[in-house]
């Protein structure tokens, strides 16, 4: 309702609000035609515009930024001040043009309000005239005044031709933004792949997440029931299931990306040693940089290469240059990236190929060595050469870090995978239906909708 207000009054002509001007500023709060009373009036006709346009420019900010700071333990204020504002700023420059273009040309609803003065005004409660008035005025009834009409009118001219540009070149750039990367992929390196009989065990089954009679609703719709799982240290676990199941849900829960929801409630309770991720006291800070998470689509921040690592570590305390360089260089290395980008580290990091971006995302992640790292379908929206690359890094993770992936792709969970949970929706809500080991779900399922899944009968 009230967004369709303010659209209702940015089109509004400016006649009327000449009228409510000189009704409720002239005469009911007693300003008299005044500089005031036009100011004023200008600034309730352009008010609505700025409204929407703002709004309008953080909207087109990819949401994606949002979660990845708070996945990443990044306050609010630091968000918003250091990453959406930037991002938002060629939709705020649009609405500011329109405003501005509007207001400055405004000649009917100063004629009710700012009168009409052939002198110079000496306070805001003097008359005052509007800008195309005061042209005419000296091109008509001014002595050599055309020159000065002239001028006038060629610099308002100009003024109103930037103003078009600049809206031009902020809606270009908040475009271009969206899709201005290097499409080239990288060759990956190809690992072993191990059947899975001849897999090596990953680790002594140590628990360290532990998930008891997990739920989740979205207002009053259930996204998934009564969860109980055990989480190995160390150890790749892949999530199954078609889509609709819970999965992403069931993640975001670890870290508590919920709570940015609006009327979402879990219940349960999920361990991770001895802290209870769900109790109010759980700084959520603390725990999103212990528990990383990457996303589906890559989104690494609007900004250079070397700054996408650095600004989570200097929100997070870092100070010492030589360390952070050296952590920089750490993590770029571990998702084997270092040597394609250690030249162009300032270069945007917008311009790096899709595979590229996902690596960074990931080396972002690990900058702030979390215990856990959260993958949402990493490779569905890359081609195969990234997805391998991807993969093999996923797999060199494995023993340094806890890692659990929601894919769809069985195949990718086959080869990766040391242990496989499978979610199924049943009554409309998403269920756990059976977790093992990745040999034992894939060769042995004990639960006949596992093996019809597995088995492509299903799904």
């Amino acid at each position: 309702m009230t967004r369709r207000s303010l659209d209702v009054l940015a089109g509004v002509p400016s006649i009327v609000f000449g009228l409510f001007g000189n009704a409720f500023f002239c005469k009911t709060l007693g300003l008299g035609f005044s500089i005031l009373s036009g100011g004023l009036t200008l600034a309730c006709m352009v008010l609505p515009i700025l409204i929407r346009s703002t709004e309008e420019g953080f909207r087109a900010v990819p949401p994606n930024y949002r979660l990845s700071a708070a996945s990443l333990g990044l306050s609010r204020t630091t968000t918003l001040v250091h990453l959406l504002l930037p991002a938002a700023v060629p939709g705020l420059l649009v609405g500011l043009v329109l405003g501005v273009g509007r207001a400055i040309a405004e000649t009917a609803a100063l004629i009710f309000t700012s009168g009409y003065v052939d002198r110079m005004p000496e306070s805001l409660l003097d008359s005052g005239r509007a800008l195309s008035i005061h042209i005419f005025d000296l091109s008509m009834n001014v002595s050599g005044g055309d020159a000065h009409a002239y001028a006038s009118g060629t610099g308002l001219g100009r003024l109103a031709a930037g103003n078009q540009w600049n809206g031009f070149v902020a809606g270009w750039t908040l475009a271009a933004s969206e899709d201005c990367h290097d499409m080239r992929p990288s060759v990956p390196h190809i690992h072993p792949w191990f059947p899975l009989e001849e897999r090596p065990a990953c680790c002594v089954p140590k628990p360290l997440i532990d998930i008891e009679h997990l739920s989740l609703h979205y207002h009053q719709t259930p996204a998934f029931q009564d969860v109980t799982l055990s989480i190995n240290q160390g150890c790749i676990t892949a999530l199954v299931g078609p889509s609709g199941c819970g999965k992403t849900s069931f993640l975001s829960c670890l870290n508590r990306l919920t709570d940015l929801i609006a009327d979402c409630h879990v219940s349960g309770r999920i361990m991770i040693e001895n802290l209870d991720v769900l109790a109010p006291s759980t700084d959520v800070i603390q725990l999103r940089r212990r528990i990383g998470m990457i996303f589906q689509k890559p989104n690494p921040f609007p900004m250079s290469i070397r700054k996408n690592l650095e600004f989570p570590l200097r929100e997070h305390g870092a100070r010492d240059r030589a360390q952070i360089a050296r952590t920089i260089e750490t993590s770029l290395r571990d998702v084997g990236l270092w040597d394609e980008v250690k030249d162009r580290l300032d270069s945007p990091a917008l311009a790096l190929s899709g595979g590229q971006q996902q690596r960074l995302c990931i080396a972002r992640s690990l900058a702030l060595a979390p215990d856990v790292l959260l993958m949402d379908e990493p490779c569905s929206a890359l081609d195969p050469l990234s997805s391998g690359v991807v993969e093999d890094l996923i797999v060199d993770l494995r023993g340094r870090y806890t890692v659990l992936i929601v894919t769809h792709n069985l195949a990718q969970a086959r080869r990766i995978a040391d242990y496989t949970a499978f979610f199924w929706v049943h009554h409309g809500t998403g269920r756990l239906i059976e977790a093992g080991t990745a040999k034992q779900i894939f060769e042995a399922p004990c639960d006949p909708l596992t093996a019809a899944y597995i088995s492509g009968i299903r799904g």
